[in-house]
């Protein structure tokens, strides 16, 4: 492949014109996917621009950036930005020992316990910087009306606190509590019950952790619980005082939601506020303010008339109800009057996320389409003014070009940092005597086209590795397993679209991408988002300062920085015509729509037997790869493999997925792969991408099974030249080979033996002969003599 010499992302070039054509060679290529194949994943820089020379330009490959294509530019002032707010995500940290919410007789607010998913993950993704480790701490308890999810979570009553970095860490681990923690827990929660403002609720003696029962009580129920809970807390600790847990360790009530999204009302007076200026005096450094410098008002500076308008966002946080033009005066006014849900005194630290989804209209200077939507993506060449490093960010490219797409950071940019945050957090910190109560954390910024194919991290079926799941598992794995087999026939379903006979496309991966983003061009919903996430220190507040107020104080500031200082944002964004981006994402979309078509055409025609080594690490490379287009993430494209591939540099200078078919060549029948320049694991073996996939979708030994077949059937008998590595690659066999082999065997049929004699009667000694089964299944050793 030819390059230039250290070129910038933006020399890469493919007009809006090209990209159309390109399309529709794709969509005149659909009837025939080999011949598809052939011209996309066989070509090499030379033999792609001889075919395709009117479609993309001979220096480089795919550029849908390109500053001279039509309707492409760097945003600017001059563009027409329409942002519209929400609350996305909140959270509540309760102090250890104390209810955190007050009595409330509200009709339609309740909360649902249950112990079916006391193992939940505690999501820590925006957690106000616990200054402990999570890991074995938490109990899922409750959901309510409002979404929020309620855990238990045990602080440690000492100062044994890990870092931060240390707790992402171990948080790999899993929060849940140790089981039977978990079961002691659950005891106390259900003896609580029995007390008699409780009893008769619902929660009985005979609920059992995982067990599926529920039950809905009324929140002032809910509040009754959590301070009988507290009450008797000392009393459970004192029975398990043999466990050093329950006598180190504190409980305390959590609460959070996310993905609220719930519509913030832009009044007259946000739109007219005024930039929030420093209150502190100019000869009063820092570290020696004194005690007694307060606001008299209470408000921020510039605030004034905002009153109702904070009432109205202590609403939504305190409950939840949506604020809108709607509303009667007479019920908004009972809404400022209702006390909050929650009490502040017995809060640790409150959170909250502020979004903003930026609608844009390219401005009158733009070279074509002025007055028309205009779809928006960060520019990677300009967030290095942002940020110091960057290490301090991370970018996730979007249709494969370097330098445009999403990025995220635990810190925000320095571009609403350096005017209004810095500001707000110094008079925060001056009103509280001079304590540090508010941190601006994690930020992300994202095309909203996102949230259209991804509502839930679950939803992208082209981040899943289906096709890889489906196709490479060995037929011996399929024939002796009912739950693979199940497992395997349903991926097949799925990939060929007969999960939905009516709409097949709707349910298989990459055309429903595709889909998804042709409604979003179509409705033209394609905003860019900002989230900045906002962490109150509640009890570093002054007493006077101890309001929902105050708590949502840094979101007034936030919102007037996106209504009236775009000329601060818009030099990070770079501007799109729909038809180009998220147009260029159809394009791929059908891309990798088409090759898994002709892969599991392959695998059809190959019968019982399978793809095998080289087309299976092809269709892994095609999954990650289609992964890689539409979330950026780099984790799923392993240098490791797609270095030698040719693919990184390619993705790098070229901005398109080139495979180098001397390494992998998926051309023709069963490809080929090239092993001596693949990579290696120790002992000199393959490192094989579709093996990962296999391991996640049908467990680690399936995944075992295939390496070793691979190994043995494929590529281990080049090795021998001789006695003593013919002796070595025996002992391998037996090793890894026939003994894994003959243990699954062996387990199998004695599973169904004991199945039988419990259908008999003989349970007890078929229980105990289980249990022994289970143990020696387990083990690592299991025939070796003892």
């Amino acid at each position: 492949m030819r390059h230039r010499q250290n070129p910038r992302f933006e020399d890469l070039d493919f007009c809006s014109e090209e990209l159309l054509q390109y399309r529709e060679n794709l969509i005149q290529k659909m009837h025939d996917p080999t011949a598809f194949i052939l011209d996309i994943f066989g070509s090499d820089d030379d033999i792609w621009v001889e075919r395709c020379l009117k479609i993309i330009r001979p220096k480089d490959l795919v550029n849908y950036g390109h500053t001279g294509s039509a309707g492409l530019a760097a945003a600017t002032s001059d563009d027409g930005y329409y942002p519209a707010f929400y609350l996305d995500y909140f959270s509540i940290v309760g102090r250890p020992g104390r209810p955190i919410t007050r009595h409330s007789e509200r009709f339609f607010d309740n909360v649902k316990i249950s112990f079916h998913k006391w193992q939940a993950q505690y999501s820590s993704k925006h957690d106000p910087e616990l200054p402990f480790d999570l890991s074995n701490r938490t109990f899922r308890l409750a959901s309510g009306a409002s979404r929020e999810l309620w855990f238990i979570v045990m602080h440690p009553s000492r100062g044994a606190a890990t870092a931060g970095r240390k707790k992402k860490k171990t948080l790999q681990g899993g929060s849940a509590l140790a089981k039977h923690h978990a079961e002691a827990l659950a005891s106390h929660i259900k003896q609580v019950f029995l007390a008699s403002p409780l009893l008769g609720e619902g929660v009985e003696p005979s609920w059992v952790l995982n067990g599926k029962r529920s039950q809905t009580i009324t929140f002032n129920k809910w509040t009754i619980f959590q301070e009988l809970f507290m009450e008797r807390w000392e009393q459970f600790a004192a029975r398990h005082s043999y466990d050093l847990f329950w006598t180190e360790n504190q409980p305390a009530f959590h609460a959070y939601d996310y993905g609220a999204n719930i519509e913030i009302e832009v009044t007259k007076q946000i739109q007219a506020l005024e930039p929030e200026t420093h209150i502190r005096p100019r000869d009063i450094p820092v570290e020696d303010e004194s005690d007694d410098h307060t606001l008299e008002s209470g408000e921020p500076a510039g605030g004034e008339g905002l009153s109702t308008q904070q009432e109205q966002f202590s609403s939504i946080t305190g409950s939840y109800t949506s604020t809108n033009q709607w509303v009667t005066p007479r019920r908004r006014l009972a809404q400022e009057r209702r006390p909050p849900k929650y009490v502040l005194d017995n809060v640790d630290t409150v959170s909250y996320a502020l979004a903003i989804n930026l609608d844009s209209i390219a401005g009158d200077g733009a070279t074509q389409g002025a007055g028309q939507p205009a779809c928006l993506l960060a520019d990677r060449n300009q967030l290095g003014r942002e940020y110091a490093s960057s290490k301090d960010y991370s970018f996730f490219p979007l249709g494969f070009h370097p330098a445009y797409g999403n990025f995220s950071s635990p810190e925000p940019p320095a571009l609403p940092s350096r005017n209004q945050l810095a500001i707000t957090r110094d008079n925060m910190s001056y009103e509280n005597e001079g304590a540090d109560v508010v941190s601006f954390g994690f930020f992300q910024a994202y095309s909203n086209i996102k949230r259209q194919v991804r509502h839930r991290s679950g939803d992208v079926l082209a981040s899943q590795g289906l096709a890889t799941a489906a196709l490479t598992i060995p037929a011996c794995d399929v024939a002796r397993s009912g739950r693979v087999r199940a497992k395997q026939k349903k991926l097949l379903d799925r990939i060929g679209g007969r999960l939905t006979p009516d709409d097949p496309e709707s349910s298989t991966p990459f055309a429903r991408e595709r889909l998804r983003v042709e409604a979003a061009i179509t409705e033209q919903e394609f905003a860019f988002r900002f989230e900045q996430v906002v962490s109150i220190r509640v009890q570093r507040l002054v007493r006077a300062e101890r309001s929902f107020r105050t708590v949502i104080r840094p979101i007034f500031q936030l919102m007037r920085f996106f209504l009236q200082e775009k000329q601060y944002y818009s030099p990070v964004l770079r501007r799109f015509p729909s038809e180009v981006f998220p147009g260029i994402l159809v394009a791929f979309s059908t891309v990798f729509e088409l090759a898994i078509e002709e892969m599991e055409q392959r695998f059809r025609d190959q019968g019982s037997k399978g793809l095998g080594l080289a087309l299976s690490e092809g269709v892994a490379a095609i999954d990650r790869l289609g992964n890689f287009c539409f979330t950026g993430d780099p984790r799923v494209l392993p240098c490791r493999v797609f270095r030698p591939l040719e693919t990184m540099e390619s993705l790098r200078r070229g901005g398109w997925p080139y495979i180098n078919p001397d390494v992998l060549d998926m051309r023709y029948g069963d490809g080929k792969i090239h092993i001596d320049q693949w990579p290696k694991l120790k002992q000199n073996r393959p490192v094989l991408m579709h093996v990962a996939s296999l391991a996640y979708h049908y467990g680690r030994d399936v995944a075992s099974n295939r390496h070793s077949q691979l190994w043995f059937a494929e590529l281990g008998g080049r090795s021998i030249q001789g006695i003593a590595t013919a002796g070595r690659f025996l002992e391998e066999v037996l090793r890894e080979l026939w003994m894994p082999e003959t243990k699954t065997f062996m387990v199998h049929q004695l599973h169904r033996r004991l199945a039988q004699e419990s259908q008999d009667g003989i349970s007890q000694s078929a229980a105990e002969a289980g249990a022994t089964l289970r143990e020696w299944e387990d083990s690592d050793d299991s025939f070796r003599q003892k």
